[in-house]
């Protein structure tokens, strides 16, 4: 009868590797620990993060004082970078919201009266649309739901008190048409009103 293989021990292999690895690289167990927890808390695929990764901070503490000093640059680095990649998605968003609303006014343009072919709603300078409500924010007053605007009878039908509220930030001289014939401008519809 052949001899039976020992039962391989996986758990003593990967510390024995741990170990090795730290003595290699100059690192304590807690600092090693925290980057393997960290790097399993990624999908390698896609580089996205399936759960909440431990910090590497606390770990920085029990590091020896070589690695410290590093692993603590390393985080203000990585802090500074995640700014200004949060900066930069900002300007991207603001900047697909113009182009949006360029394109959607060129679009309405070319709708005649929107009856045939609907107007495209245009968002507000902020972003948001306008027949979504928008509740009170700091320094912005809650904003009711407003009709949509897909047709000349749309904007026709608009109410004193709509025509306002959607002034696409426009100052008009005059009441309620002369708002209404600002706002079927902006959105792009060229029928006279």
């Amino acid at each position: 009868m052949p001899p039976v293989p020992a039962a391989r021990n996986d758990a003593a292999e990967d510390e024995k590797l741990r170990a090795h690895s730290n003595h290699e690289l100059g690192l304590g167990p807690s600092i090693q620990d925290n980057i393997i927890d960290a790097v399993d808390a990624l999908d390698l695929g896609t580089g996205r993060q399936l759960v909440q990764a431990p910090p590497l901070l606390p770990a920085i503490a029990a590091a020896p004082p070589p690695a410290a000093p590093v692993l603590y640059g390393l985080e203000i680095v990585l802090a500074a970078l995640a700014n200004l990649q949060e900066a930069v998605l900002q300007k991207i968003d603001a900047r697909a919201d113009a182009l949006e609303r360029k394109m959607a006014i060129g679009f309405n343009g070319s709708r005649g009266t929107g009856q045939r072919i609907p107007y495209m709603e245009v968002f507000f300078l902020d972003g948001t649309p306008p027949t979504v409500a928008r509740p009170a924010v700091i320094g912005s007053p809650a904003r009711p739901a407003l009709p949509l605007l897909n047709n000349v009878g749309a904007i026709k039908a608009l109410t004193a008190v709509e025509s306002t509220a959607y002034g696409y930030m426009l100052s008009v001289a005059g009441g309620a048409k002369a708002r209404r014939t600002a706002i079927a401008q902006y959105i792009g519809c060229s029928i006279p009103l």
